[in-house]
């Protein structure tokens, strides 16, 4: 899974954002519900954070546009959290969250949220795993007391985990096993990461996902499926006291857990290129590179972001235009640049023409970031990719689930809801030389890692 949040502005008097008045953020008091913070978002929205006594954060984002509202629970844990030898357990309690729980039986949940007009999904990353509904307005209270029930409530038993076991080893068959390009990036970041564990896939390792036990299960639930490390989102069209309200009924005597602090090893510097080679039944070649980036909060990120819209990004990148339009030796070229928690992989694949090889394409690749390293870039494409970036952030925030989404990745990688408005500026601010010096700094070949995918004769 893919999560991309294109962050710039060019049209300023569209976008408002800080903090707001002492007026505005005391206009709503419910009991027991603390207000933390208040903020302008997207053309005038208020976006307000309140915590429980229990530790369970609240955003809400009213927004009458349209009588709908997008419902989402996130909670602080991802792969990233999960031990050596239980990888891919968050991602089964994305499955096991819509079975039974002791008030209601298993489908009960997806028929409830149907019923009412609405849709419903879940979420599984390195840093978070998140929960989500849309539906139409008034029929709020269903879906938090939904929600509560199974943050408590979930029933656990062998048979649960038996059956979710195998819906799980089905999953990996059909996205890893027997999927060349998942195989590539599951090689990819096993290589490319040594310490961290960004280097296991969220879905888990088969072996690991065989050996969990009811115990496995009990103590990961109780320890983060806790209100105090889980962040309700609300936006759309609804009553901000009602919803409040609703919340603190059914979500308030939820108790509270110990969490353990988190100790991450820390991935130690890559000193030399690392290439792997894959041979699979494929019709076509493809290569995937990987380069060490910062995380989320550094300030070089906007940089790099900036620089695979001009490199990478759209059919007008400068590798799709040489590698798909002028030599032909390629269908498909992309980049991707993860906004985590921890430092991540700036990935690039390319999926090859016919009978042409991996290593044509990343030798090309290669030269054209060297050029860009020596010759650097023109302002017109730096103000060109800005303009891209600007374009897909709005795509993404057109809705209410867009923007929900939004708000809830950067409250989890960040620790604030408002982040997306730093980021956005700092990609405002991105100049040539800040694209150069990235591009020097991270593109090198000591710090990447290639996978090359093989035609298996």
């Amino acid at each position: 899974m893919i999560k991309r949040f294109p962050l710039f502005v060019l049209i300023a008097p569209l976008i408002f954002f800080g903090c707001t008045s002492k007026k505005e953020q005391s206009t709503v008091v419910v009991p027991g519900v603390k207000f933390l913070k208040s903020a302008t978002l997207w053309g005038g929205l208020v976006a307000t954070e309140y915590q429980l006594e229990n530790g369970l954060k609240i955003i809400l984002v009213p927004d009458k546009q349209a009588p709908v509202y997008a419902y989402q629970v996130w909670f602080d844990v991802g792969s990233r959290d999960e031990k050596i030898g239980k990888t891919g357990i968050a991602h089964l309690f994305e499955h096991l969250m819509f079975k039974e729980t002791a008030g209601m039986t298993e489908g009960e949940f997806d028929r409830a949220i149907t019923t009412l007009g609405g849709n419903t999904n879940a979420s599984t990353w390195v840093d978070w795993t998140h929960y989500r509904e849309e539906l139409p307005a008034g029929t709020l209270e269903t879906v938090v007391k939904l929600e509560a029930d199974r943050m408590v409530n979930l029933v656990l038993d062998q048979k649960q985990l038996d059956s979710e076991r195998e819906v799980v080893l089905n999953e990996r068959r059909f996205r890893v096993d027997n999927s060349p390009q998942g195989k590539m990036y599951e090689a990819l970041y096993k290589e490319a990461f040594i310490k961290h564990p960004y280097r296991w896939p969220t879905i888990g390792w088969a072996q690991d996902i065989k050996s969990y036990t009811l115990q496995d299960l009990k103590s990961f639930y109780k320890t983060f499926y806790s209100p105090n490390n889980a962040t309700v989102v609300v936006v759309g069209d609804f009553d901000t006291k009602a919803a409040l309200n609703l919340i603190y009924k059914y979500y308030g005597e939820i108790p509270s857990e110990n969490i353990p602090a988190r100790q991450l090893p820390e991935e130690p510097p890559q000193d030399k290129e690392k290439k792997i080679t894959l041979t699979e039944p494929v019709e076509s070649e493809k290569l995937a590179s990987g380069w060490h980036i910062p995380s989320i909060d550094d300030h070089d990120l906007a940089a790099i972001l900036v620089l695979n819209q001009i490199l990478f990004h759209g059919k007008s990148s400068r590798l799709y235009q040489i590698l798909v339009e002028q030599t032909q030796i390629a269908t498909e070229v992309g980049g991707w640049v993860p906004e985590w928690n921890d430092p991540g992989l700036f990935e690039v694949e390319v999926t090859l023409r016919g009978e042409h090889r991996a290593e044509e394409a990343d030798k090309i690749i290669l030269e054209e970031i060297e050029r860009l390293i020596k010759e650097g870039v023109s302002p017109r494409e730096v103000q060109k990719a800005k303009n891209q970036y600007e374009s897909k952030y709005y795509q993404g925030v057109s809705t209410a689930a867009g923007k929900a989404t939004v708000i809830g990745h950067y409250q989890m990688t960040v620790g604030d809801f408002t982040f997306s408005q730093e980021l956005l500026s700092r990609v405002g601010r991105v100049s040539q030389s800040d694209i150069n010096n990235v591009a020097g700094k991270y593109l090198r070949l000591s710090n990447r890692t290639a996978a090359y995918m093989k035609r298996k004769s």
